[in-house]
């Protein structure tokens, strides 16, 4: 097992309360449009569908220094004053990039290299994971137990 925690990657569809965070998220697409777009309100010029990237647990910086994520001139950087985790959430897959939370589990393919995949237990993989709570046990496959707490030191 290696000790060095690694980026966790899983399904949007294996946490069914990860749509529930991603009310607080930030759409750089969506910021990107209201920096441009000369409407006050912008019910009837943005569409959400269609957003590559939310962002949870990350605020947005001047610097590009400690930046995880960039988006047309803009940084964003990891919240780790108020966040419980941070998470790169993209159509098919969530990069959870930094958490209390970790679970052992296999490698990902190289479509993530160096990354943990979380959807399948078990391997030499750390990898950081939502917190329990986001997990539904009663519909959700994934095995809660294999997850852990490190604490706020990660």
């Amino acid at each position: 097992m290696s000790e060095r925690i690694v980026t966790g990657v899983i399904h949007n569809h294996s946490a069914s309360w990860l749509v529930e965070e991603l009310h607080d998220a930030l759409d750089p697409d969506y910021e990107q449009h209201c920096a441009t777009c000369p409407n006050e309100y912008h019910d009837n010029c943005w569409e959400s569908i269609g957003s590559e990237t939310l962002l949870l647990g990350f605020v947005k910086s001047d610097s590009r220094e400690d930046a995880w994520f960039e988006a047309d001139g803009v940084f964003y950087t990891i919240d780790d004053t108020d966040a419980e985790y941070s998470a790169i959430v993209g159509e098919i897959y969530t990069q959870i990039v930094r958490s209390r939370w970790v679970a052992e589990c296999a490698r990902c393919s190289p479509c993530y290299p160096n990354q943990g995949d979380l959807d399948t237990p078990g391997g030499d993989y750390l990898a950081y994971c939502f917190p329990p709570s986001m997990f539904d046990t009663e519909v959700d496959e994934f095995d809660v137990g294999r997850i852990r707490e490190v604490g706020n030191d990660v």
